[in-house]
């Protein structure tokens, strides 16, 4: 238990052996201190320099260099130290000046033995909340590192959404640093799509290790594109990764995509997959980015439509380029932009599978409404929508089986080989309806298995270093996805859930030991005791010296 123990690390600096030898005997008659004694500046700065010294009691007037003086050298070493002044005199301008250097406590000597101790227990009280502070400041910091993709990601999904004010997006954009600034006030830019399709190798690869190669490639494709490009990469659902090429970084398009195609050649032969990517047209406001990201999406998803193009799953390693320059005049194009449905297609991309199929199906009868809507150009559009439905579907956690039953089935070569408009709507209306009731099972059985297995995950490593960081990497699944699903199952967000899993296990700690608060918080996973008691409280209704109490 004693190595639990937190030890604090005091220096007393008075050139005074009397007062150092007071503070000594006091001091060691606690645990939690261990002593280190200067007789001068210069001797406190060599032990400052040599150990991670916590608190200083500082005389104030010493010969040569004096304690002020001592105070500002520290200043420039930033050293992290609590600061008690000693004096002989009642001087109030020296109280002043020592308060410009954070001392928060200015003592008259000579002190008493009680006076004494309870400097040295206000001291190491005073030390604990500034590192309960600077460790909470930390934990900001890094919750920020951690968040800012989750607020990248949701910045993109927002200006795909038209969402953002242009003055806002701008702010958004400096604080993410993705805008070159002063590279151009309105630098052009195009939004780059890429969609990842496992190759099926029958009785070596299962469906689970299929759905990991894609959620790992992204991964890496990360990795391996420049580090300037991370900031301008974002999720379109499990299997489509965007890129923003901007054009401060990008000199020519055609040479950045032939670079990012070796990439993709290298990591599809690597790891069984083959790349489809669409190419937007050039914008230069962020108020645009919808457009671009739109027309992307339309050259993603021809790329892989139409009577003679259409495949169900591709078997070969292949990369699919297409630019949105590159589509003819009318076509699928035409007909989701005379319709309208561009956002509706936009939407239905970024939406979790069943929300994302029913926008689909609504979508499908928007198609039929049109009187003058030819044959050629509805099968076109509909197999875009079949397309983009088994994308969904092949992410939603439906089982092999149900993927194969589908695939058996061609539902694009289906669509393609309907005669009449009667029957293509017969026969997309099945085919969308059974993706969705088979979505819709898939998706409340995985969501039931996420939140059990990040419990059963939380349950075993509370001690630990436990967030949404660990389950992704444990469950192989995006943080944001985990948070999702694990707050709309239970009401609350999986932090919630961690805190009252570890103040559970400091309840029972509290009943059944006699170990200290701060020994509680650290075998509880908290990192210092002044946060423990504040969440504790906040949970439980009273601090824990309180619940102990009352037991």
């Amino acid at each position: 238990m004693g190595s639990n123990k937190r030890i604090y690390k005091i220096l007393v600096c008075d050139d005074e052996w009397m007062v150092r030898a007071g503070v000594a005997g006091v001091a060691a008659q606690i645990d939690e201190i261990e002593l280190f004694q200067a007789d001068s500046a210069a001797a406190a700065l060599e032990i400052l320099a040599e150990q991670e010294i916590d608190g200083l009691i500082l005389d104030i007037r010493m010969p040569g260099m004096d304690g002020l003086e001592m105070l500002a050298v520290m200043e420039d070493m930033r050293a992290e130290v609590t600061v008690v002044i000693l004096s002989g005199h009642d001087e109030f301008e020296y109280a002043q000046r020592a308060m410009k250097f954070g001392v928060s406590e200015y003592l008259l000597k000579p002190m008493t033995n009680i006076q004494t101790r309870t400097m040295l227990d206000s001291l190491i009280e005073r030390i604990r909340r500034r590192k309960a502070i600077s460790a909470e400041v930390e934990r900001t910091k890094q919750q920020l590192a951690e968040i800012r993709p989750v607020i990248r990601e949701q910045f993109y999904t927002d200006l795909i959404n038209n969402r953002l004010e242009p003055e806002r997006a701008a702010a958004l954009a400096t604080f993410l640093e993705i805008d070159p600034g002063s590279v151009s006030p309105a630098p052009k830019y195009r939004v780059i799509l890429m969609r990842a399709d496992p190759i099926h190798v029958p009785g070596i690869q299962t469906l689970e290790t299929e759905r990991l190669r894609v959620f790992t490639t992204w991964e890496i494709v990360r990795e391996r594109l420049p580090s300037i490009w991370r900031q301008y990469s974002f999720s379109v659902g499990a299997d489509i990764l965007g890129l923003v090429a901007m054009d401060a970084y990008v000199r020519d398009i055609e040479d950045f995509l032939a670079e990012v195609g070796k990439q993709l050649e290298s990591i599809g032969a690597e790891f069984l997959l083959n790349f489809s990517v669409g190419v937007g047209g050039s914008e230069s406001e962020w108020s645009d980015f919808r457009r671009s990201y739109n027309e992307a999406l339309l050259a993603l998803n021809s790329g892989r439509t139409g009577r003679e193009s259409c495949t169900d799953h591709l078997s070969t390693h292949e990369i699919n380029l297409t630019y949105i320059e590159d589509l003819q005049p009318g076509g699928v194009n035409n007909t989701i932009r005379e319709l309208n449905l561009t956002a509706t297609i936009s939407d239905a991309a970024l939406d979790g599978s069943v929300v994302a199929v029913e926008k689909l199906i609504e979508l499908k009868e928007q198609i039929f409404t049109r009187q003058d809507i030819t044959l050629d150009e509805a099968v076109a559009t509909i197999s875009l929508i079949i397309t983009m439905a088994l994308g969904k579907y092949r992410f939603s956690g439906v089982s092999r089986e149900e993927i194969e039953k589908m695939l058996s089935l061609n539902p694009v070569s289906l669509v393609a080989s309907q005669h009449t408009l009667q029957d293509l709507h017969t026969v997309a209306t099945s085919i969308l309806n059974t993706i969705l009731r088979d979505v819709s099972s898939a998706t409340e059985r995985n969501a039931q298995r996420i939140v059990r297995e990040c419990k059963e995950y939380i349950n075993r490593e509370y001690a630990g270093d436990v967030g949404l960081e660990e389950l992704s990497t444990h469950l192989r699944l995006s943080k944001n996805y985990i948070g999702q699903v694990f707050r709309r199952e239970m009401g609350y967000g999986v932090i919630d859930y961690l805190n009252r899993v570890r103040i559970n296990h400091a309840k029972q700690l509290l009943r059944e030991t006699a170990l200290k608060i701060y020994e509680i918080a650290e075998r509880t996973g908290f990192r210092d005791s002044y946060y423990f008691s504040n969440t504790f409280k906040r949970i439980v209704g009273v601090a824990p010296r309180e619940y102990r109490e009352s037991i």
